[in-house]
C-alpha cells in the first residue's frame, strides 16, 4: 500500500462545467510515495464521479508541466483520499483544509 497524505486542500466554489462535462472542485497538495505534489486538482463529472489529477500548466519560468498518474491503483487511491478530504473541507468555514502535523495517511 502506498502512503498518500493530503497536506492542503482548497475548495473551489462555482467551478464552471467544461465542454468535456467536468468541473474543478478543489486544488490540493499531496505527498505520494515519497514525492510532494503541489497544484493537484480534483474534478467532478456531471454524473457525480470524481477524479484527481496531478499538476498541469506552465511554471513561473514558462515551462510546460504535465503529470499523468499511470498506475490505476495509485490513481484510485489518490482520488479516494482527495474526495474524503474535500468532503471534510466542505464542512469547514472557508472551505480550506490544512493537515496538522503532516496530514492523514491512507
Amino acid at each position: 500500500m502506498t502512503d498518500i497524505t493530503i497536506t492542503k486542500l482548497t475548495r473551489i466554489n462555482g467551478g464552471q462545467w467544461s465542454k468535456h462535462g467536468n468541473r474543478l472542485v478543489a486544488m490540493f497538495s499531496a505527498n505520494v510515495a515519497g514525492l510532494s505534489m503541489h497544484g493537484c486538482i480534483l474534478l467532478e463529472s456531471q454524473d457525480g464521479l470524481f477524479k484527481a489529477n496531478g499538476p498541469r500548466g506552465v511554471n513561473r519560468k514558462g515551462w510546460q508541466i504535465s503529470t499523468h498518474i499511470a498506475d490505476r491503483e495509485l490513481q484510485r487511491a489518490l482520488t479516494e483520499e482527495a474526495v474524503a478530504i474535500y468532503r471534510q473541507a466542505c464542512r469547514l468555514p472557508g472551505g480550506r483544509f490544512e493537515a496538522p502535523g503532516g496530514g492523514r495517511q491512507l
